[in-house]
């Protein structure tokens, strides 16, 4: 796990740098200033997998020792600053046996989710090609072939005719 603060600039991350190194606390600075919001709210509190971020970050991230704080690094992202709180620890495979379960229901889901867009698809095609109709009084506020048509345009590069 390691802590950071995402800045915009540099001037502001070597002021804050200096801070740190003075005593301020990081983690009250994390929630103040950075620009992270996946790890803002916990103090700049991040656990990370070598090789899930951009080269710069990983190489501060997992080279400096628990507990050292880094120079701000620049990225595509701004200006970071770097803690690790714990030692990196090993990668590891989880046997099959442990997670097999949840990979079976995850698969089934998806294969639900496919069947069920599938079949709102194909609904929507029907009425588009007149099979379905709606009731005299009744118009509906948005055409479905008209989301129909911009929606598989995009998904597939050609438009269905109805």
């Amino acid at each position: 796990m390691i802590a950071h603060i995402l800045v915009k600039t540099k001037p502001l991350a070597d002021k804050l740098y200096k801070q740190i190194q003075n005593g301020a606390n990081f983690a009250q600075l994390a929630k103040k200033y950075s620009q992270d919001p996946g790890s803002k709210n916990q103090g700049g509190k991040l656990t990370i997998t070598k090789g899930q971020t951009v080269p710069a970050f990983d190489q501060a991230a997992f080279t400096l020792p628990t507990k050292a704080i880094s120079t701000p690094i620049h990225t595509q992202f701004g200006y970071h600053i770097i803690q690790p709180l714990s030692d990196v620890r090993p990668a590891k495979t989880t046997p099959l046996k442990d997670v097999k379960a949840a990979i079976e229901q995850q698969l089934l889901q998806q294969k639900k989710n496919d069947a069920m867009s599938k079949w709102v698809t194909d609904t929507k095609k029907d009425f588009c090609k007149g099979k379905v109709a709606y009731g005299k009084s009744y118009v509906p506020l948005t055409d479905p072939c008209t989301t129909l048509t911009a929606s598989t345009a995009t998904t597939s590069g050609t438009t269905p005719t109805p």
